[in-house]
């Protein structure tokens, strides 16, 4: 494993642990990308407390935070990995797979996993609105028994 890897690994663990303890967690690095500015910006500080990106280059750091130096590193803070691999399952036979298989046999089954991948945000998006369905038609029924009362009043005064 590369020693960046190494190294976004581990601080990807100290930011979990930092989360449970609720202690702040300081990095710093050598430079960081600042994407509303489009340039680098050196040193870099980024300051993460319960889990979340709180402040980048502040004046003053949290008394009592856990602090990692990651030396001559390039933060990209906000940046979520959230690339897919739609070629690949979990098979025993995957990685022999990955050198006898042609391209042909590559994307079809890259097309049926993203399929199979979008049927199940749609099956997820289908509950979801079951579910509010079911909330708004449960608020209607729980309004139009208390206003039952209401209602017969204006009836008979007509």
């Amino acid at each position: 494993m590369p020693i960046r890897l190494r190294i976004l690994s581990c601080v990807l663990l100290l930011a979990v642990v930092a989360t449970a303890s609720a202690q702040p967690l300081v990095i710093r690095a050598d430079r960081m990308l600042d994407v509303e500015r489009g340039e680098i910006v050196r040193p870099a500080v980024v300051v993460v407390e319960e889990g979340r990106i709180q402040r980048v280059n502040p004046a003053q750091t949290p008394a009592g935070a856990e602090t990692v130096d990651l030396g001559d590193m390039t933060l990209l803070p906000g940046l979520m990995d959230m690339h897919t691999h739609l070629m690949l399952d979990l098979t025993p036979n995957m990685q022999l797979r990955m050198v006898t298989e042609t391209t042909p046999e590559w994307t079809i089954r890259g097309v049926v996993n993203a399929r199979t991948t979008l049927w199940v945000l749609l099956t997820a998006v289908g509950v979801l609105l079951v579910l509010t369905c079911a909330n708004v038609a449960n608020l209607q029924l729980a309004t139009a028994g208390s206003r039952e009362k209401d209602l017969a009043v204006r009836i008979a005064l007509g």
